[in-house]
This record gives C-alpha cells, structure tokens and sequence, in this order.
C-alpha cells in the first residue's frame, strides 16, 4: 500500500497529518499524540483535539498514540473505584470528537510500571481512535497491540487491509415498508391460502414467495441516504427561489410537495436506520438519524472478526476464520458426556400444580392468546432466521394471521416442529474486551 503523508499542524503534543491511499483514491486525517505527564498540562491538548475536529469535518479522522491518561476504571489495575478530574476531561474530548476505539487485538494494558515490584501497576493508556468516517471507510481496520518486552509502552500495529470480503447478506424484512401505501397489496397477491400440506409449511412456503416480492418493493425505494440529499437540496433551492418571489404561486406548490416527500423519505431513513441499530429507548420521529448512522457503523465495525488465532496460536483470517469457529464449536458442543444419574424425580419439586392449574393447561390454543403473544414482541426486535419481523405480522395481520394461528395451533395439536422454524442463528458474543482466540467467544442462539 503506497501513501503519501503530508504535515498539516504540530504543536508540543500532537502532530496532525492528511494521509493518501495512492492505489485506491482514499484518504484520511492521523493524528499522533504524546500527552503532557500534567493533567492540566493535557488540557491544552484536549482543546487543540476538539478544535481540529473543525478542520477534519466529515473526513475519516484517526487518533492514537500515547495520552497518558485512562478513559475508564477498568483501564487500570490499581484498583482505582471512581472517576478521577483527568480521566473526565479525557472523556469530554473524546466525546466531543466522538471518537471510539478501534477493533484491537493481542494486549489489553498497554503501559506498565515496576513490573517485578509488588506495587507494580498495568494501564492502557496508549489507544487508536477512530471516527465514524474512518470506520465506514475502512470497516476493516485493526490494530494489534503487541508485547512491551523491555519498554514500558507496547507497541500499537494498525493495519488497512484493501476492502473488506464480500459476505452475501441474509433476507431481513425492513420495517419501514409496512408504512408503503402498496405494502399490504403486494402481501395478498403473494400470500397463497391454497397451498397443501401442514399448516406451517403453507406459512413457510408463503414467507418463502413473500421474500422476491419485498426485495423488488425496496428496490423500488431507491437509495434512502441519496434520496434524502436529494430531496433537501431541492427543497432548499425551492425555498431560495420562493424567498425571491414570495407571491408566486407554482412555486409555493411546489414548495409543499418537496416538503411532503423530504419528510416522508427522512423519516423512512429514520425507521430504517433504527431498526438497524437496535436502539429502543429513543422515540421515533425525533430527527435521530444522524445518531442511528453512528450506532449501526459502530456496531458494524464491532461485529467484525478479521482475525483469530487457533489452538496452535497461529493467527487466522479470510475464508479459513469461518471454518476454524465451526470445527471448535463442533467438537465442543457435539461432544459426548457419560450420563449423569438422575435421582427420584419427585423430590426435586416442592411447587406442584393443582388438578385444577394441570387442567387449564390442556385448555386449547386459541386465536386471540397466539395473536396476544405476538403483538406484546417489540416490531425492531431481533426477526428469526426467516428474516420477517414482528413488525411485518402484525401489519400484515389481516391477510397472515389466519394460516399463522392454524400453523401454531397445529403445534400443538401434533407436536410436530417444521425444521425450517426450529433452526436458528447462532451469534458469537466476546468475552473479554480485545478477543484473540475462539475460546474468547460464546454462542449464543434466540429461539
């Protein structure tokens, strides 16, 4: 990889530079810090950091290097349990910025003193940040914090790989087509009553049908980022135009109906971003799509795993990583156990039914307890392997709710599970910070 780098600003702590990306047109702001060992002496420091956030703008902007401060309690071992004045006025400034760690790997504590000593201390104090600029433009960025060995500090490697590989995505139902006036024709001329066989597999095979349709309707949107830029900028020349000629008429027309459309599509991308993000506690049609662009990129950067290292610690990337997580969770999961003996079942439990409670439990299912279950799920939460979302029944509940009722209840009735509605997907949770070995994940699968 060719780069160019030019100087654009230094002072006693931080250098500023703009970095090219010859052979791919990419370019990005690095800036490297070496903070003042005086927290009031940093201060200068955070504000010269906040400041140039205005020369960056919108462009991809890294930050790393030594700043000679934690940014949580956790980032120490001195067992520190509060908050100290120069770790706030770190946080202020990366919030600020808002910058956040990049993807990181080998070493958590990155500065250590008098290792040999009892009162030996470990910090991380040495940090790559990046934007959500930088993140969105190079989602594949690592860095790798490397054994200190003699020095005090290790050493941070952050490498850009040329682009991330293509991973085909799974259908997911978008939520903000069920406000689409055409949404629910599009569902009935595709939902077959008529199908044969179990109820179940008649909802399967619908759902199946139902996915070439929905992906055609959201083609059909277009862009939704594009098409807000659009439709704001044909707004703003309307409203200059108007402001020139505030007795025209045409213009006020057509000032009301850009207006309809701007709002229509920047709340479409709102649904849309939220649902990606999975952020519940903000209402929706407050103008958070700015904060849900940083939520998904975040998360997107996050979930990423571009390297592993196996058993044998030889590190692992590209086609070989999805492998290496099967065959381990294969062996772990798939492995036999000698049976464990079971004493008398009926000391185990000291809360029993009644015959009464025993009876209502054979009570059949009905319609309105399947439908009552279905509408108390959240319409952002997380869809089953399908794709389809809570949202989409329960929009499409006049047209599905009919087969979807008898498909449950024909559970019931057989005890027989469709495999297609008993697969899952499984999703590996980290369980530390900077996760390096696939032991370092669990699966875990929603149901």
């Amino acid at each position: 990889m060719a780069i160019d780098m030019m100087l654009i600003d230094l002072n006693d702590q931080v250098m500023h530079f703009k970095v090219n990306i010859r052979d791919s047109n990419k370019s990005f702001f690095c800036s490297f810090v070496y903070a003042h060992n005086d927290h009031m002496m940093r201060r200068s420091l955070w504000h010269s950091l906040v400041v140039h956030k205005n020369v960056v703008r919108d462009c991809p902007w890294i930050l790393l290097g030594d700043f000679n401060v934690a940014l949580d309690i956790k980032d120490s071992t001195s067992g520190s349990s509060g908050i100290s004045r120069a770790m706030e006025d770190f946080r202020d400034c990366v919030n600020l910025m808002e910058m956040e760690d990049l993807n990181y790997k080998g070493l958590f504590y990155t500065w250590t003193k008098s290792p040999n000593g009892s009162g030996g201390i470990l910090k991380k104090i040495d940090r790559v940040m990046g934007n959500t600029h930088f993140v969105a433009s190079f989602p594949s960025s690592t860095v790798n914090f490397l054994p200190y060995r003699t020095s005090d500090h290790t050493p941070a490697v952050l490498t850009l790989p040329h682009c991330a590989p293509f991973q085909p995505k799974p259908f997911k139902f978008p939520n903000f087509l069920t406000y689409k006036n055409d949404f629910k024709q599009i569902v009935a001329s595709s939902w077959n009553p008529n199908i044969t066989g179990y109820r179940m597999y008649k909802v399967f095979k619908n759902l199946k049908n139902l996915k070439v349709p929905i992906r055609k309707m959201l083609r059909n949107q277009g862009n939704l980022f594009s098409k807000v830029i659009s439709l704001r900028n044909e707004l703003d020349r309307v409203q200059i135009a108007l402001d020139r000629d505030p007795f025209n008429k045409d213009l006020r027309e057509e000032q009301c109906r850009y207006l309809l459309a701007y709002n229509e599509a920047s709340l479409d991308e709102e649904r849309f971003l939220k649902q990606k993000a999975k952020v519940n506690w903000l209402r929706e049609g407050d103008k958070n799509s700015a904060f849900f662009h940083k939520a998904v990129k975040s998360r997107k950067s996050r979930n990423r795993i571009n390297s592993i290292q196996d058993a044998q610690g030889k590190w692992i990337s590209g086609n070989d990583l999805p492998n290496l997580f099967v065959s381990h969770f294969q062996a772990f999961l798939g492995s036999a156990h000698p049976s464990t003996a079971i004493r008398d079942p009926s000391s185990l439990f000291s809360n029993k039914l009644s015959p009464l409670q025993s009876a209502a439990m054979l009570n059949p299912v009905t319609d309105a307890e399947v439908k009552c279950v279905l509408f108390q799920m959240g319409d952002d939460k997380a869809p089953g392997s399908d794709g389809f979302s809570a949202k989409f029944f329960k929009s499409a509940w006049d047209i599905v709710g009919p087969d979807f009722c008898m498909a449950v209840k024909e559970f019931f009735y057989s005890g027989k599970l469709l495999k297609s509605f008993n697969s899952t997907i499984l999703a590996l949770i980290p369980k530390v910070d900077s996760p390096s070995k696939v032991t370092d994940f669990r699966p875990i699968a929603c149901c």
